[in-house]
């Protein structure tokens, strides 16, 4: 069971990876962490400076040698005076220091715990705390580049300066209400409607930058489908750059779902290679087929593999996989070096060899296009999904508190739902985050974090 966050106490907790390596660190925060730190490795050395040290348990036994930091409060990663011992990478050095540290006083940290004291402390807001998450987690670059900034304060920047234009809003309807005989009442009419106007552009500017964020953060699932031979696994290879998947002449080789993880401009996709489809009284490859099947009406994008050198071979996405149309379905039209085909880009899909590679850069560049067509702009943050269903909530929200004001000349009801919106936003900038929702956004922390 977890145990109860306090900034009264003080926590330790191994801070780099299980498993050996060159170094291992052990991270103190509280206000014991001077007096148990010296008691495990003697004077401790100036702020911000090293100090070479031998680590010793409470009898004195000599656990490791290696080196102390102390970071004195406010100014450490939690605010609070923060010790951290280096010694040698390994998960029994590491534990016997750490357990070192838990027997002079100390308590276990839970996870995220560290970076949820700097958020108590006043060092991060919510927004920067959960981009450290984020960072750690990173599945490419761009995403790295995304909480990165996010962890600078620029979606919070952003978040505030939206939240300014909602107060605004309000302003203006509850000076008409407070003022109605008034000669500011003429003017605030005027200027209401565009206030408003500028209020619903802010949130769909910054839904969209949202959005692309969390399809940087989250990525997309691809899953590759057609009838047997078509070339499925070969062009899971080619995408992957390894040769995850068995290619054979004979059909049905691919038994079940197979999955691989890639990155293209920046952006994480999940290949799925899934069986050939088609009719098949084998009971394996039946179930194999149900799995493909399954993998396509579940995926972003379908990867609709057809062999050129068939006839008759061109069956359609939505009959093959007999369900809803996919929302992003491309046909990959393979084998053009059977005849001697030049690679292409066309209404009907894209032509390649999955052999030769020829045309596999026009197909990643498609993909791009496909994804990035309800998303655009070069700035986007690493929002949360939380923070992307509040934006969309607002949007929707402004929309039709704004459409019955104009039917029902309704002052009251549009300042009560402009103040109730500005709660909404208030849960992402951390003003009204209760202690349910800090919970949950630390527990998906790493611990030592």
């Amino acid at each position: 069971m977890e145990q109860a966050r306090t900034v009264t106490d003080t926590i330790a907790a191994i801070a780099t990876p299980p498993g050996p390596g060159g170094i291992g660190i052990v991270r103190i925060s509280g206000p014991a962490s001077t007096a148990i730190a010296e008691q495990i490795c003697g004077q401790l050395p100036p702020p911000r400076q090293v100090k070479t040290c031998t680590f010793k348990d409470r009898l004195g036994t000599v656990i490791d040698t290696g080196i102390v930091l102390y970071f004195r409060r406010p100014a450490s990663y939690t605010g609070e005076d923060v010790i951290e011992l280096q010694g040698h990478g390994g998960m029994v050095v590491m534990t016997m220091l750490l357990n070192s540290v838990l027997a002079c006083g100390a308590r276990q940290a839970n996870p995220g715990e560290f970076t949820e004291r700097a958020l108590l402390n006043g060092k991060l807001d919510i927004n920067q705390a959960e981009a450290v998450a984020e960072l750690i987690s990173s599945r490419s670059e761009q995403a790295a580049r995304n909480a990165l900034a996010t962890l600078e304060g620029e979606f919070s920047t952003v978040i505030n300066g939206l939240l300014q234009r909602l107060i605004d809003a309000r302003v203006y309807v509850e000076s008409l209400l407070d003022f109605p005989e008034e000669e500011i009442g003429a003017y605030v009419a005027g200027e209401l409607p565009v206030c408003i106007q500028r209020l619903e552009a802010a949130i769909n500017r910054l839904l969209a930058q949202s959005r692309q964020g969390r399809l940087y953060t989250q990525g997309l699932q691809i899953a590759i489908i057609g009838r047997p031979n078509s070339g499925k696994s070969t062009l899971l290879n080619r995408l992957s750059g390894a040769e995850r998947a068995i290619v054979t002449d004979q059909p049905g080789t691919t038994r079940d779902t197979l999955q691989e993880d890639i990155v293209i401009a920046g952006i994480p996709f999940r290949l799925t290679d899934t069986a050939g489809i088609r009719q098949s009284a084998d009971s394996i490859e039946a179930a194999g087929i149900e799995r493909a099947i399954s993998a396509a009406q579940q995926a972003d994008i379908i990867l609709h593999v057809i062999d050129l050198s068939l006839a008759g071979s061109q069956t359609s996405i939505e009959r093959l996989i007999n369900d809803r149309p996919p929302a992003q379905g491309i046909n990959v039209f393979n084998k053009i070096d059977r005849l001697a085909r030049a690679a292409a880009v066309t209404e009907a899909g894209v032509y390649l060899s999955a052999q030769t590679g020829e045309g596999l850069e026009l197909l990643r560049q498609l993909i791009i296009r496909r994804v990035s067509e309800d998303v655009g702009g070069d700035t986007c943050f690493a929002a949360q999904q939380r923070h992307v269903a509040v934006l969309q909530t607002l949007k929707t929200r402004l929309r039709t508190a704004w459409h019955g004001f104009a039917g029902t000349q309704a002052l009251e009801l549009l300042a009560q739902d402009l103040r109730e919106m500005q709660q909404q936003l208030g849960t992402i900038t951390g003003e009204f985050a209760g202690d349910d929702l800090l919970g949950e956004i630390f527990s998906r922390f790493c611990i030592g974090k």
